[in-house]
């Protein structure tokens, strides 16, 4: 039987995996949260595969650049 939670996830064309990917990516990579602890947190036993698995956004340099761009131009003066 489906959960709930299952149900929204397929409606909104996620799934946990995803879900999880994502948290962890974003740990990783926003918030620079230590390969060990990211390990413990997604139940790896290596933290080097861990990394290597959520560590990389996935975008090409180009996006990235637009990213980092869009971010300066936010960005309060003398902040």
């Amino acid at each position: 039987m489906a959960t709930i939670a299952s149900l929204i996830l397929g409606a909104a064309g996620l799934s946990r995996h995803s879900l999880r990917h994502s948290f962890a990516s974003m740990l990783a990579t926003d918030l620079d949260v230590p390969g060990t602890t990211l390990a413990r947190l997604t139940g790896h036993a290596d933290a080097g595969f861990t990394l290597k698995m959520y560590a990389g956004d996935g975008r090409d340099d180009a996006a990235v650049a637009a990213d980092v761009l869009r971010r300066a131009a936010g960005a309060k003066v003398g902040a």
